[in-house]
């Protein structure tokens, strides 16, 4: 079962749109919530709204997601 998020373009846009997935997730699901449960928890349209809606939060989670990965 999946759910549609947004039809991207580009090879550079699916990757933004997933750094920026993972830092949400990172940012605001519970110690070892798996990420099902926590897309049901906070709902799609709050995931919708954080990530497709608002081209400045995502750049701003991607951005995050790949400045904590230079330190892995």
């Amino acid at each position: 079962m999946a759910d549609f998020l947004r039809r991207v373009k580009t090879e550079e846009e699916t990757e933004e749109f997933i750094a920026a997935f993972l830092q949400l997730y990172r940012e605001e699901s519970q110690y070892w919530e798996r990420t099902a449960v926590w897309i049901e928890r906070i709902d799609l349209a709050y995931l919708k709204e954080k990530l497709t809606e608002d081209e400045r939060r995502r750049k701003e989670l991607a951005s995050r997601f790949h400045f904590a990965m230079e330190y892995l």
